[in-house]
């Protein structure tokens, strides 16, 4: 009897690590079988298109990727950023002000491209 409760016991202790194997982890095949799933099925499931809508929205997307790439404090200098929506995709320019005319210029600043529909970044630049 004594056995009998150990060996499924043990058999029960054995089940439940490789359940917890299947959902957890690095190599989780669960989330493995997700994104197979997800790319299979990419057009089934993608109806919040487009993605990023207004300007807020892009700014909030892009400075998060210039900030690591460039530095917060240089991507904050080049405010106003010029934002325009083109078909689907947001462009958004940093502007450096010529204090001496007191307009805006473009040069030695960042461009990035954003698909609105997915906010997949396209290109992301920065001038000298």
């Amino acid at each position: 009897m004594k056995l009998n409760i150990l060996f499924f016991s043990l058999i029960f202790f054995i089940s439940c690590e490789q359940k917890v194997d299947y959902y957890i982890g690095e190599n989780s095949r669960f989330a493995s079988n997700q994104l197979s799933d997800a790319i299979k099925n990419k057009q089934q499931f993608n109806s919040l298109k487009p993605l990023i809508t207004d300007e807020e929205t892009a700014v909030k997307v892009a400075e998060p990727i210039l900030f690591k790439i460039y530095g917060q404090e240089k991507i904050k200098e080049e405010r106003p950023y010029e934002i325009n929506k083109v078909n689907n995709y947001w462009i958004i320019n940093g502007t450096m002000e010529n204090s001496e005319l007191g307009t805006l210029k473009f040069g030695g600043t960042f461009n990035i491209i954003i698909d609105s529909n997915n906010g997949e970044v396209i290109q992301v630049t920065h001038g000298k």
